[in-house]
């Protein structure tokens, strides 16, 4: 059995904890506390590649060379009244959209780094993939610096230069919110709220921990236990929702202090009461604590979190004692897992060379392709109204299979009704990487509150 010193840990994690937290968008994330942001608000789009005010980009321009997509029906005009036919034949690779629409897009992101110390950026060359052909569409991007106030100062600036929609990656600052677009009339996808109707979320923290839940009975268990962070019981409530849907029961609850020096006898409590799987809703330093004292228990639960705190270099520092874990997402991770996700990397790697494939470059892509959808089916120039028309229409849109169908359907969920991306895949850490071990599922009804 492998055992990791406190200080040891810390220094190997402090970027790894960081890049768990990048998939979150409350924004309440300070040095202290950024392992209560992790758990409170994961998954959500990462993106970026320029810093503030960078020079506006013509899509078409910017994505010169990215391989042209496969396998999907191009479009073209601007008459149809449904966005997205359900009765399609499935798209095979990436889905590809082209158009003549005139209109201005800004990616909002942390490009640099404020208290912590993550940048993200994947979600900028991601929407300019998914909108290269067309060439009247500008993409630009805004450093919101991982600072609340620079994150409304990219708000005001999208405002003033009048774009027709905003898309949010990872924002540290994201507690501002984002009321200054909404009561411009701006629809916002990608990260961001789940209320107000001008809300186009395929990230919420909420959200994918329904998702978690729902993953661990799919792993295989029907008797849960959840590990989680001092005053994150709202996730519990989440996970509980997905672990019911699916047919589970949560046994056992044991919560601990974001700097807990010891787990075991929270990992005991969850063991005594009969967990055949628990789950890890805790910061990435933590997973290593908790693994240390399953371990030494001599018992061999399941073990599961979101795949947003299992990143590469945790499992690479854990070596042997990660085998096994579960990790659930709410998209594909892998290249290898489809022709579109080996498609997508090639794209934003043409575009922007290095770019990362991860949930943040999905959510990305999903975000600007269901952008490129509205836009064709706008007649004239595109205002606010007849955006938001136009995305409200759309209604399983295929995107190859690497998320599932997008729908812009509110969930009946209070507080997660623009939540759009209400599925889970299941993955198991095999050889030191996550490995794919079932198809995205559908958890819209575990929603219904």
């Amino acid at each position: 059995m492998r055992r990791f010193s406190r200080a040891k840990y810390i220094a190997a994690t402090v970027a790894i904890a960081c890049t768990a937290v990048a998939c979150s968008s409350s924004g309440k994330a300070t040095t202290t506390t950024a392992a209560a942001t992790v758990t409170t608000t994961a998954t959500t789009v990462a993106g970026g590649t320029a810093t503030t005010a960078a020079p506006t980009t013509s899509a078409a321009t910017a994505t010169t060379g990215a391989p042209s997509a496969t396998g999907a029906p191009a479009t073209t005009g601007a008459s149809a009244t449904s966005a997205a036919p359900t009765t399609a034949a499935p798209v095979v690779g990436l889905p590809s959209t082209k158009g003549t629409t005139t209109a201005k897009v800004m990616v909002i992101s942390d490009v640099t780094q404020g208290q912590i110390p993550y940048t993200a950026a994947e979600t900028f060359p991601a929407v300019q993939l998914a909108l290269k052909d067309f060439p009247n569409v500008v993409v630009d991007v805004c450093d919101a610096k991982g600072d609340q106030n620079e994150y409304l100062n990219c708000q005001q600036k999208a405002i003033s230069e009048k774009v027709n929609a905003v898309v949010v990656g990872f924002v540290a600052g994201g507690a501002a919110g984002e009321d200054a677009l909404y009561q411009a009339g701006i629809p916002v996808l990608g990260g961001g709220g789940t209320t107000d109707p001008l809300a186009y979320s395929f990230a919420s923290g909420n959200g994918n921990y329904v998702g978690l839940g729902a993953g661990a009975v799919l792993a295989g268990a029907k008797k849960i236990g959840v590990l989680y962070l001092e005053g994150t019981d709202q996730l519990v409530d989440a996970i509980t929702k997905g672990v019911t849907f699916e047919g589970g029961t949560v046994v056992s609850k044991a919560s601990v202090a974001n700097n807990a020096p010891d787990l075991a006898p929270a990992i005991a409590k969850l063991l005594s009461d009969g967990s055949e799987l628990i789950i890890l809703s805790v910061a990435p330093p933590a997973v290593i604590q908790a693994m240390t004292a399953i371990i030494a228990s001599g018992k061999t639960p399941k073990v599961a979190a979101v795949s947003a705190i299992l990143p590469q270099q945790l499992l690479d520092f854990m070596k042997g004692n990660a085998e096994g874990i579960y990790a659930i997402s709410s998209t594909l991770v892998n290249a290898e897992d489809s022709k579109s996700m080996a498609d997508l990397l090639a794209g934003v790697d043409a575009i922007k060379p290095g770019t990362a494939l991860n949930v943040q470059t999905v959510l990305g892509f999903e975000s600007g392709y269901v952008l490129a959808t509205a836009f064709n089916n706008i007649k004239g120039d595109v205002t606010s109204a007849n955006l938001v028309a136009a995305l409200n229409n759309i209604n399983g849109l295929d995107l190859g299979g690497m998320v599932g169908p997008a729908s812009t359907k509110p969930l009946p969920s209070k507080g997660l009704e623009r939540f759009m991306n209400p599925y889970a895949v299941v993955y198991q850490v095999k050889g030191g990487k996550l490995v794919k071990q079932g198809d995205l599922t559908d958890i819209r009804g575990a929603f219904a509150s």
